[in-house]
């Protein structure tokens, strides 16, 4: 946005302060690039397209309390840093867990998660989490018997 080019104002003397003003915040917020502009040009985010079918199901998933890996290379490209995944659980419990984590991180603080708020409701999130350079993450499910656990990477970025 540039700097108006008539501001009418009763006291002159505070115009022209004002003026300068305006044409130095300008001047600094076109002639100097934030330190986020290097970042956003250095990633690229691709979508997986028109997906059918989740990737993995409660059926097809180890949900005992415990982390494991899930192996994401043979849908995910490499090169990838991070993978989007669309996550969506239900149960006839509250307070059940699913959750990401980057592949080999010990702490759960760092994993992205989702947890039933109540009972025979679904909920739906999109976690972007990062992966390693063989395109791997970790998971980890409630111990119990789920009514719902669909997992599909729906993209990724470089």
């Amino acid at each position: 946005m540039k700097p108006p080019k008539k501001i009418i104002l009763r006291d002159k003397e505070f115009e022209k302060t004002l003026r300068v003003l305006f044409e130095d915040i300008y001047e600094q917020l076109t002639s100097q690039k934030d330190d986020f502009s290097s970042f956003q040009n250095e990633v690229k985010e691709e979508f997986r397209g028109d997906i059918s079918s989740y990737d993995w199901t409660q059926a097809t998933l180890t949900l005992d309390g415990a982390w494991h890996t899930l192996d994401c290379s043979s849908i995910v490209p490499a090169g990838a840093k991070t993978i989007t995944f669309r996550v969506n659980v239900s149960d006839n419990s509250t307070e059940i867990a699913f959750g990401i984590r980057p592949y080999g991180r010990e702490n759960t603080i760092v994993a992205d998660w989702i947890i039933t708020q109540v009972a025979d409701i679904e909920v739906r999130k999109n976690m972007r989490v990062p992966c390693d350079e063989l395109r791997k993450v970790q998971y980890w499910g409630t111990n119990t018997t789920w009514t719902q656990v669909d997992v599909a990477v729906i993209g990724w970025s470089f």
